[in-house]
């Protein structure tokens, strides 16, 4: 089993909709496993639609190879 604690928010900036947040996954039973990852995505409408761009971060932690990770 997997657990996900995620925390974070949001707020527009002009035409900008910026996303933040941060999600520590949680293995139960298997705490070498467990790891942290950030998250930041930043949006704008066009058109009908949205482009946006996100960018995920895991800092270097020794269950994900001791490097860090975009």
């Amino acid at each position: 089993p997997l657990l996900d604690l995620v925390a974070g928010f949001s707020f527009e900036a002009g035409p900008l909709t910026i996303d933040a947040n941060a999600t520590y996954y949680v293995y139960p039973g298997a705490s070498g496993f467990n790891y942290i990852e950030f998250i930041t995505r930043t949006s704008t409408a066009v058109g009908k639609g949205e482009v946006g761009l996100t960018l995920a971060y895991a800092p270097s932690q020794a269950n994900i190879g001791s490097t860090d990770n975009f």
